[in-house]
């Protein structure tokens, strides 16, 4: 019984004909077989997966592509710049707390 609900939890979002429980949950009348619940749940979460292009986020991913060298070139010194900012920022403030703690 746990395990029913458990299952039941794991359902992403309701199925595509209306509020019908994922197909490892439906045959409640009857024991199923642990080789039927696991195709139950492997069928529900390919069926999830396999609409991953055609939702809110499907746009995005048709259009991302592979940089560039030169892209990818500019995209590492900006960000190693970021890091070496913030990590002077926060060595400036750990000095200062040390060398002037009665200050603060």
């Amino acid at each position: 019984m746990l395990f029913k609900g458990y299952l039941h939890c794991l359902s992403f979002s309701e199925n595509e004909q209306g509020n019908e429980p994922p197909r490892a949950v439906r045959n409640e009348g009857r024991r199923m077989s642990i080789e039927e619940k696991a195709s139950g749940v492997q069928d529900d979460i390919e069926s999830k997966f396999r609409n991953i292009g055609k939702g809110r986020y499907g746009r995005v991913l048709r259009m991302a592509h592979r940089p560039a060298w030169n892209e990818y070139k500019r995209i590492v010194m900006i960000t190693g710049i970021g890091i070496l900012i913030l990590g002077a920022v926060g060595f400036g403030i750990m000095w200062l707390m040390n060398y002037l703690p009665g200050q603060f």
